[in-house]
């Protein structure tokens, strides 16, 4: 922390902002970058006879609340916002009111 006017108190620093679409690619390559590991595990667990239940993409977020930081959830409205995912969409809004109801004042 950087020094204060006040002696022995230090001051705060200021994260730099980053913009929505920064955000995004960011939240992309992380994203990319924990599907290989997934699939590399995946390779040894079949390798070594190991089922495991969920498929790609499965980390029950249908049952159990997720918490996310601003830039995933940045990353999801702009990928879901795309045209070529009009369907997930479509899905995605018509799962929302019960999922709201059901998780109620967690969101």
């Amino acid at each position: 922390m950087a020094a204060s006017a006040e002696p022995g108190v230090p001051t705060r620093r200021r994260l730099p902002v980053v913009n929505n679409a920064d955000a995004a690619g960011l939240v992309a390559m992380l994203h990319a970058q924990i599907d290989t590991a997934i699939e590399h595990r995946s390779d040894a667990a079949a390798a070594a006879g190991i089922v495991i239940a969920c498929k790609r993409g499965c980390n029950m977020c249908c049952l159990v609340p997720v918490v996310t930081t601003e830039a995933e959830a940045v990353a999801v409205a702009v990928w879901l916002a795309q045209p070529e995912n009009a369907d997930v969409r479509k899905q995605y809004l018509a799962a929302y009111p019960a999922w709201r109801a059901t998780l109620g004042s967690l969101i």
